[in-house]
């Protein structure tokens, strides 16, 4: 059963005949008043955003979508580990590929063959790469997707990860004769390098990072059960020397850092690797010439046992300094952080309110959140001080009643601008949104309560949505008006933990997943973000100081009529007409720019709120004969014309957006 709620701030006007058009003049109804009536206001439907749903398979474990937004593809840990492809446009599955049983199995049902992987999909375009009982590689520039090949990496695989230029695929394979970290080539599936080691125990495991790429390196960790130490294995790609890739450095030969393997993180610049074990931090150096230890620090023991209540992201890295937290003092429930200048050594410490939670970097590397048990701190890595004490009072109390597996693998993610973390309370999951612009300090603009306990949080790309999801299902949050939308699936609250990575989002789409009830079932569900793409062709600015912004919400496949155009940052209370057209266009007109050209459908007038906001739900069965060229495979454009002061040329208009309709 699943129960639908929604939340949204609209303001719909009544109609105002011509107003528009009177003040602006003869400029703006040639310019814009080439359609015959507009649309009748109408409700705003119901199911804006499920796409596609299925409970036929066991707990999804991955899910990621294509950079082109046109797959989704999971995997599910069925009794032989199952890999999914489903088109985003329709929300058909186009392909599902059952693992066979590897040679080192005695059963399928031997858990030890394969289980939870929360770190078991990885995608490009054209390629999938997904780890059960075996490794899958999809093609997906064929139609429908095919199997390229089935590779055995051991007694169940850990990790996975693609190199930047997509060409190889670097697998932290399983236990057993057959375990070690393979490279496979992307394009056809050959096995082009394999050095035997051995992975921890997976219950150890479920939320470390055990691989990492670049365009360059991969770099893979492994335990060494004699010496208690993790070792760090890092193979170049594409060696000067030629012949393939090969091992630059493997550790397991020298002396490997204190403890079990916890997490690996290589800047963006591709030229270093940060190591977390679980009582010490490395730093590799990854050149190609001399790939070595530039230094070892001590740390606080790890947050490792038991697996269930342990932290995830432990490390994080930006191309200057690389930032760590550790389980401080068990005793007292504090948490510890260490930030690291990677030039220089100096390192800056805080003592932390809380256990570790999550931790993340801003895209810039310019400020690090850090979220325990207790509160999200921030800390502005472009002003740190001069003496290695941080600054411990930009936080803000955010505390979550468990740990672990049971807090969410994710807790904390953001954009320069906006941040989202999710908590654990009781039986229910709080969402906030966190401005990072006003003040050093968090400020909360946003929360919400979902029921179920945390499985993931992700923000869009483009930072204009967050979504929290669920045991019991997933909320979506419009950061650009902080409306939401909650789906609540009634599941069995007696089922066990979620170990997923449950959620991920393309700026058109998104896909939310988790376990089901006590049979461990599987639910699943698509979700449709509207495409909004702004035009090269900018208007100016208004009488606020701002350009105007348009967006669309809801879906813009025309089977579902469900679109709405929204536009904020608009003079108060002004009114406006949105467009629809057929083509683009650049001519400068009043205070601004129209942007859209070809046929031009003019819809009613809307007036904007004290706030600058409006909002129009467009009708596609309803529009005027021009508008019968609305329809699957063609994109339009749209813009908002509006009033403004006489001296910003009595009207305006915002930015323009394409729609691609399905």
């Amino acid at each position: 059963m699943k129960n639908r709620t929604q939340s949204r701030s609209s303001d719909l006007p009544g109609t105002l005949p011509h107003l528009l058009q009177r003040v602006a003049g003869p400029a703006l109804r040639s310019a814009c008043g080439l359609a015959a009536a507009g649309l009748a206001l109408s409700a705003s439907a119901a199911a804006q955003y499920t796409s596609f749903t299925d409970t036929t398979s066991l707990g999804t474990d991955d899910i990621q979508i294509t950079p082109n937004g046109r797959y989704a593809v999971t995997r599910s840990t069925a009794i032989l580990t199952e890999t999914d492809v489903f088109e985003m446009a329709t929300g058909q599955m186009v392909l599902r590929v059952d693992s066979t049983l590897g040679p080192d199995c005695s059963s399928p049902t031997n858990a030890s063959c394969s289980g939870p992987c929360n770190d078991a999909v990885e995608v490009t375009n054209s390629r999938a790469i997904t780890l059960g009982q075996q490794v899958q590689l999809i093609d997906l520039s064929t139609t429908p997707p095919s199997q390229i090949a089935e590779i055995y990496c051991g007694i169940f695989p850990r990790d996975v990860s693609i190199s930047s230029d997509e060409r190889y695929a670097i697998v932290r394979g399983g236990s057993g004769p057959s375990g070690g970290t393979y490279v496979i080539d992307m394009a056809n599936g050959n096995v082009l390098l394999y050095s035997a080691s051995e992975p921890q125990a997976w219950q150890l495991q479920l939320g470390n990072d055990l691989s990492a790429a670049s365009d360059f390196h991969g770099v893979t960790l492994s335990y060494d059960v004699f010496t208690d130490e993790t070792d760090v294995l890092v193979v170049e790609f594409d060696p000067s020397s030629g012949g393939g890739p090969s091992v630059v450095l493997d550790t397991s030969l020298t002396t490997g850092l204190a403890g079990d393997p916890m997490d690996v993180a290589i800047t963006p610049d591709g030229t270093h690797a940060v190591v977390r074990a679980e009582d010490e931090i490395g730093l590799y150096r990854l050149d190609g010439v001399n790939t070595t230890l530039v230094r070892r620090f001590s740390a606080f023991p790890g947050p490792i046992v038991p697996y269930a209540t342990a932290a995830f992201d432990t490390v994080v890295a930006s191309d200057r300094y690389w930032a760590s937290f550790s389980l401080g003092d068990p005793n007292t429930a504090a948490g510890y952080i260490n930030v690291q200048d990677i030039a220089t050594g100096m390192t800056w410490f805080a003592f932390l309110d809380g256990t570790p939670r999550d931790l993340a970097l801003t895209p810039s590397g310019n400020s690090l959140l850090v979220h325990t048990g207790r509160k999200i701190y921030r800390w502005d890595l472009t002003n740190l001080p001069v003496g290695p004490a941080l600054d411990i009072t930009t936080f803000l109390p955010f505390p979550a009643t468990a740990a672990g597996l049971l807090a969410g693998l994710d807790s904390v993610v953001c954009t320069e601008d906006l941040a989202a973390v999710i908590a654990p309370n009781g039986t229910e999951t709080r969402l906030r949104i966190y401005d990072l612009k006003a003040s050093t300090t968090p400020t909360r603009i946003f929360g919400q309560a979902i029921p179920g306990i945390p499985i993931d949080v992700e923000i869009t790309p483009d930072g204009t949505y967050a979504m929290a999801v669920t045991q019991e299902g997933y909320l979506v949050v419009d950061l650009r008006t902080l409306t939401s939308r909650l789906e609540v699936r009634r599941m069995d609250p007696n089922v066990g933990f979620p170990w997923a990575d449950g959620a991920f989002m393309h700026p058109k789409h998104a896909v939310a997943g988790g376990i089901g009830d006590i049979l461990w079932s599987n639910w699943l569900e698509g979700i449709d973000l509207v495409s909004r793409e702004e035009l090269s062709c900018r208007s100016f600015a208004n009488s606020t100081g701002e350009v105007g912004d348009l967006f669309a919400l809801g879906s813009t496949r025309v089977n579902e009529n469900d679109l709405e155009l929204h536009a904020r940052f608009l003079p108060p209370n002004s009114a406006g007409l949105f467009f629809l057209s057929s083509g683009t266009g650049s001519q400068p007109l009043g205070g601004g720019k129209l942007c859209l050209g070809g046929t031009i459908l003019r819809l009613p007038v809307v007036v904007a709120s004290a706030e600058g906001s409006v909002s129009f739900p467009v009708d596609l069965t309803n529009l005027p004969p021009a508008g019968a060229g609305i329809v699957a495979g063609t994109t339009w454009y749209s813009q908002l014309a509006h009033r403004d002061l006489p001296a910003f040329g009595f009207f305006n208009y915002t930015n323009a957006s394409a729609l691609l309709f399905e």
